[in-house]
């Protein structure tokens, strides 16, 4: 199960080094919590990347990872490299778009699920800025720029779709209203949905997965549409 962020708030340097020691999330070579202002959590985390990028000469990212109460708005700021180009960051505040807001909830990190998805969405958007550095693409589909339209961007990609699908967030009606009897309750056990977006990790995952894959496939978003 992922650490929770009322955890992180309440204490950034135990979270830190439960990334350190404990946590199911690659990469994470160096981290440190401090409580910032108006009871923000301020997390200073070194990131290394995959063996393979890390052979091709993708940089180590330094990452200053900011969490406001209640947990949902975050921001994360690249640390180093100042001076390099960036498609999803925003130009005013300077931290990441690492989601689009208008994405269904399957498509995207909600502060319910920890930490852990977090920092690898986090990361994960780092190694796409830098292969988008080096190709001029994106690794992924990403929201295009600007959001005046009355509906949001649609999904353009089947690979997007088949994502949307795979995380859906199903809720058992038992857990909301156990008046509602057994029978949903079965149901859900006999058909279980993993409550979780692809940009993030669950306490359920489909086979194959492991709670620090879950964040290589969110749609990133440019500045007037980002949620972080």
């Amino acid at each position: 199960m992922a650490y929770p962020v009322t955890a992180v708030l309440r204490d950034p340097a135990a979270a830190a080094d439960h990334l350190l020691r404990h946590a199911d999330v690659f990469g994470v070579a160096q981290a440190a919590g401090h409580t910032a202002a108006l009871g923000a959590a301020r997390l200073e985390l070194t990131l290394l990347p995959l063996p393979a990028f890390a052979a091709d000469g993708y940089p180590v990212e330094r990452i200053r990872l900011v969490i406001l109460p209640p947990g949902q708005r975050v921001h994360a700021y690249p640390r180093s490299g100042s001076s390099r180009l960036f498609k999803h960051r925003n130009p005013q505040l300077g931290d990441l778009c690492l989601q689009y807001n208008r994405d269904d909830p399957a498509l995207r990190w909600l502060a319910e699920d920890g930490l852990e998805p977090l920092v690898t969405l986090v990361h994960r958007h780092m190694i796409f800025e830098e292969a988008w550095r080096r190709s001029g693409e994106w690794p992924c589909e990403d929201a295009p720029h600007g959001d005046n339209r009355q509906a949001p961007h649609r999904i353009a990609t089947i690979a997007m779709r088949k994502e949307l699908a795979r995380w859906s967030r199903t809720y058992c009606l038992a857990d909301i209203n156990p008046l509602v009897g057994p029978a949903c309750a079965i149901a859900c056990s006999s058909h279980p949905s993993p409550r979780a977006p692809r940009c993030c990790s669950a306490t359920s995952a489909p086979a194959g997965s492991t709670p620090s894959s879950r964040g290589w496939s969110a749609r990133s978003s440019t500045a007037s549409d980002c949620a972080a």
